[in-house]
C-alpha cells in the first residue's frame, strides 16, 4: 500500500463520512494541502496526544513527532480549497474511513504513514435497527425545532442505512477530551 501525507490535528477528531471545515495558517500546513490538491487529494488526518500533561494546540500541529499521535487516523481527502491572501487556507475535509496510521515517519517535508483500513464490525440485528431509528427520529425532531439547521437534513438522515453513519451526523465534531473516553482513539499497546 502507498504512503501517504499525515496531516496532525490537534484537539479535533475527524469522522468517517464527515466534512469538517479546517483553517490553517501553519505554512507547512498550506504547503502540505497545496501538495494534496495538486495530486490524489488524499491524506491521513492524524490525532495528537497530549504529552506531559499539555493539550496540543486546536488545529494543525505540524511539528508533530511520530510517537506522538494516535495510531488511528481517519484516511480523508481534500473537497474544497480556498487560499486567502494572507497566505492561509481554509479546506473542506472529508473522512473516508478509519484507519491505522502504520509505519509513521518523518518525511522530507512531514509525516508519512501507510494507511491500514480498519474494519466496522457492525452487528445489525433487531436491537441496532431500533435504536437506528430512535437516533434518526430524535435528530429528526432537533431539525424541526432548529430551524437554522435547515430542512434538507431531513433529506441527509432518509438517506442514511448504515447505523454507524447514524452517530456522526446526529453529533457534533468531538473534542479530543472527549475522544479519550472512546477505545477506537486510544493508542493501541501492541
Amino acid at each position: 500500500m502507498e504512503r501517504l501525507p499525515v496531516l496532525p490535528l490537534g484537539q479535533l477528531v475527524v469522522y468517517p463520512h464527515v466534512v469538517l471545515p479546517l483553517a490553517l495558517t501553519d505554512p507547512k500546513a498550506v504547503q502540505l494541502i497545496d501538495e494534496i490538491i495538486q495530486g490524489e487529494k488524499r491524506l491521513l488526518l492524524g490525532v495528537v496526544r497530549s504529552m506531559g500533561g499539555m493539550e496540543p494546540p486546536e488545529g494543525a500541529v505540524m511539528n508533530t513527532l511520530p510517537h506522538q499521535l494516535y495510531d488511528v487516523g481517519t484516511l480523508g481527502t481534500i473537497v474544497r480549497m480556498l487560499k486567502l491572501g494572507d497566505g492561509s487556507v481554509r479546506v473542506m475535509v472529508q473522512g473516508l474511513e478509519r484507519a491505522r496510521l502504520k509505519d509513521i515517519a518523518q518525511g522530507e517535508k512531514w509525516l508519512m504513514a501507510e494507511p491500514e483500513p480498519l474494519q466496522e464490525n457492525l452487528l445489525e440485528d433487531s436491537r441496532t435497527e431500533a435504536l437506528k431509528r430512535t437516533v434518526i427520529a430524535q435528530f429528526s425532531r432537533v431539525i424541526d425545532i432548529a430551524p437554522y439547521l435547515g430542512a434538507e437534513l431531513h433529506e441527509v438522515l432518509a438517506g442514511i442505512s448504515e447505523a454507524g453513519k447514524n452517530s456522526p451526523t446526529s453529533s457534533p465534531p468531538t473534542s479530543i477530551s472527549r475522544c479519550r473516553q472512546r477505545p477506537s482513539c486510544s493508542r493501541s499497546t501492541t
